[in-house]
């Protein structure tokens, strides 16, 4: 069962996430079935998650600011400029994951405003 439910979770995991070993975290010798960036993203979407809830809100440039850290992580990492590790792509993750989640409802804010 157990097995069944590791195989399922790396399929649905595929479908947001390159799942590159070599970037992902490792638990008793098992992947996880997202990267270590899309693991920081999912907690600092949910981090997010739980400020709006209360209703407490990131400022929008801080939110551009956030995401931004991580997409210049990347791009440093795609182009070889500096390498990464797990470690800081986690971090970076959910720098962005959270501030991608307030650009988000910001957006979607203004798209209810605006109709």
């Amino acid at each position: 069962m157990l097995n069944n439910f590791y195989k399922l979770s790396m399929q649905l995991g595929h479908i947001i996430c390159h799942q590159k070993p070599e970037r992902s975290f490792f638990l008793k010798n098992h992947q996880l079935p997202i990267c270590a960036r899309c693991t920081g993203i999912l907690i600092g979407f949910m981090g997010a998650l739980c400020l709006l809830i209360f209703d407490i809100h990131l400022n929008f440039g801080l939110a551009l600011i956030f995401t931004l850290i991580m997409v210049i992580d990347w791009l440093f990492q795609n182009v070889i400029i500096k390498s990464s590790n797990n470690i800081r792509r986690l971090i970076t993750g959910l720098i962005g994951g959270f501030g991608l989640s307030f650009f988000y409802y910001y957006i979607i804010v203004y798209i209810i405003r605006f109709f």
